[in-house]
């Protein structure tokens, strides 16, 4: 077995230290986001702000792969050929995104707490997963991402809360310390993570903005359960506008 794919189905996760992401493109839309954001928001209703321009917030912008740049950066990497072959599919797409912006704060409501996408979108049942792209060098000082090892394949219910800027602190006590995994790579790195695995990001304490877009991929096997909230998801699904493919052929 490959060991990318190997290491993706044991623990979870799989960190990627480069993924032909281009620099100066990233480096581009760190530095020129808020115009990319002012110029995309002009008649393009697709977009969904949350707390944006709230400097002592985290901010949220969704569905930011309809933006040309960064969908162009997401299609002409390897995210795509990687995601298929850690999952073992055909054809990779994407079915969501969300833009971070993460203040230099101690703010507890910058927190993005303990939680997985499996309770946040019970739509999806299975066939997903989540790639994150810092637009710049992340480590545990500047509130990056960090993963519960091993978390997809345990019964996480007492740990996921409705509140997700609680970190509940009470799952660090049930666990190893060494499972608890932060994502420190530079600029041009990613993570992909399973559906299920816990995840959450802290305060940033350092001096500068932090910002990151996590994208949501769909693998040619995946399921729904049109019984759970869909969230306008089930209207979609199959649209080739919102949810683009960026690798292989959707029939």
């Amino acid at each position: 077995m490959d060991s990318n794919k190997f290491n993706y189905e044991t623990n979870g996760y799989l960190v990627v230290p480069d993924a032909s992401l281009d620099i100066e493109v990233l480096n581009y839309i760190n530095a020129s986001i808020t115009s990319i954001l002012s110029d995309s928001r002009k008649g393009f209703p697709y977009l969904c702000f949350s707390n944006y321009g709230d400097k002592n917030k985290l901010q949220r912008i969704t569905q930011v792969h309809m933006i040309t740049e960064i969908y162009s950066l997401i299609k002409n990497s390897s995210i795509g050929k990687i995601a298929s072959e850690i999952t073992n599919s055909k054809c990779i797409r994407i079915w969501g995104s969300q833009l971070y912006i993460k203040p230099s704060s101690n703010d507890l409501s910058t927190i993005v707490g303990v939680h997985n996408e499996h309770k946040e979108m019970p739509y999806f049942e299975d066939g997903i997963l989540t790639v994150w792209i810092p637009l710049s060098d992340v480590c545990k000082n500047n509130g990056t991402l960090n993963y519960i090892s091993q978390s997809h394949t345990e019964n996480n219910e007492v740990y996921l809360r409705a509140n997700n800027t609680d970190l509940n602190k009470e799952i660090f006590d049930s666990i190893e310390q060494k499972r608890i995994v932060s994502v420190n790579i530079g600029v041009g790195g990613l993570s992909f993570h399973h559906h299920k695995l816990l995840h959450y990001s802290d305060v940033n304490k350092s001096e500068s903005t932090r910002m990151a877009i996590a994208v949501g991929l769909m693998t040619d096997k995946v399921k729904v359960n049109t019984n759970n909230n869909d969230y306008g998801y089930n209207e979609i699904i199959n649209s080739q506008f919102y949810c683009p493919v960026i690798y292989g052929e959707f029939n």
